[in-house]
């Protein structure tokens, strides 16, 4: 079964900045981006200064912000496997393109997929250590825009 959650990224300050590492930025209309670094940066002090510390994604629980309940779904190295939707039955990786896309046009709602383990409790279910995640609406996104 799917839930929704919401994605939210988190600052993190490595001792040195190496390609792969993920950072936030916010496009020309004020949307969040997500960008992966290419290259090595040997002054990380002036890179984090212009852009910022890297991020790194979470899933968290959509809860009543006035309660801070709020309850950690995947950490950063559980989030792995891309579900296209229920016409698809291939997994993959997530993408970068994927994190925008949640973010940008679900305003970082996604689904979740989870497992009944009695009555009233869930929990995350990983397949191979990920978790699985998807649009929240999959009728919204068409691949082809």
């Amino acid at each position: 079964m799917f839930i929704e959650a919401r994605l939210e990224f988190r600052n993190y300050d490595p001792p040195e900045l190496e390609p792969g590492m993920l950072f936030m930025g916010i496009t020309y209309d004020k949307l969040p981006v997500v960008y992966e670094l290419k290259h090595y940066i040997s002054d990380k002090e002036l890179y984090v200064s212009l852009n910022g510390y890297p991020v790194e994604p979470y899933i968290v629980s959509i809860s009543n912000p006035n309660l801070n309940d709020e309850v950690i779904l995947a950490t950063p190295d559980e989030i792995g496997w891309w579900d296209e939707g229920d016409d698809s039955d291939e997994l993959s990786d997530i993408s970068v393109h994927q994190f925008n896309i949640i973010l940008q046009n679900y305003g970082g709602i996604l689904l979740i997929e989870m497992e009944e383990i009695d009555d009233e409790d869930l929990e995350t279910s990983l397949f191979m250590d990920k978790i699985t995640i998807r649009y929240a609406n999959t009728d919204i996104y068409d691949e082809d825009d």
